[in-house]
């Protein structure tokens, strides 16, 4: 499996950084395991992401100051 990735650092002069959208067609290459779609954070109290968790349903999380 390619452990390929897009990563983007926004500056402190970014706008718009409350939106976006995420549009993507997903063939999975293996069931049975957390695989993530998207993944964003600034430390483990901030973060969200989409994934497929290890009993293969499609999880969306986000953490705002370690509060989900």
């Amino acid at each position: 499996m390619a452990t390929t990735y897009l990563s983007r650092t926004f500056t402190a002069s970014a706008t718009g950084e409350e939106q976006f959208t995420l549009s993507m067609w997903v063939k999975r290459s293996g069931i049975s395991a957390t695989q993530y779609l998207f993944n964003a954070f600034s430390d483990t109290n901030n973060y969200t992401g989409l994934y497929f968790d290890s009993t293969d349903k499609l999880v969306f999380s986000n953490s705002v100051g370690g509060s989900s």
